[in-house]
């Protein structure tokens, strides 16, 4: 269900669908980068509990196997913005994506230990 919110949503800013509620995002200073933090990482949380926590080493960080793959696709459509018209790239949104997916991963561990 929210992996089907997530991908409407880009849908619909991709396409320009949904013009209303991205202009009203627009007029609502922080709200855009509310909503990456709260869709990506409600995101990367459910995954994380899917996967029951399971942790992958990278290097010397063992981090959750659910929001290494959330913050990979996310930094992949982040980063495909830069070619689709309408649509741009943007650090500030990145930021918010990753920011939620370690506050996931955060609430997902604690969750874990009670």
């Amino acid at each position: 269900m929210i992996l089907a919110l997530d991908v409407i949503v880009i849908a619909c800013a991709d396409s320009g669908l949904a013009r209303w509620l991205f202009d009203w995002v627009a007029n609502h200073q922080g709200s855009d980068k509310a909503g990456h933090f709260l869709l990506i990482g409600t995101l990367a949380w459910a995954l994380n509990h899917a996967l029951r926590g399971r942790l992958v080493s990278l290097g010397f960080v063992r981090v959750q196997l659910g929001g290494m793959i959330i913050a990979s696709v996310m930094t992949i459509e982040e980063c495909s913005q830069m070619w689709i018209p309408g649509r741009e790239f943007d650090l500030g949104d990145l930021a918010a994506n990753y920011a939620g997916i370690l506050v996931a991963g955060w609430l997902s561990r604690r969750g874990s230990r009670g």
